[in-house]
């Protein structure tokens, strides 16, 4: 699990909630 990846497309809306399924 990559939290700065995570972070990193946060900034997107978009991949925010994705990125919340992927690593979070």
């Amino acid at each position: 699990m990559n939290l700065w990846i995570r972070d990193h497309f946060c900034h997107v809306r978009a991949f925010c909630s994705l990125s919340k399924l992927y690593w979070y």
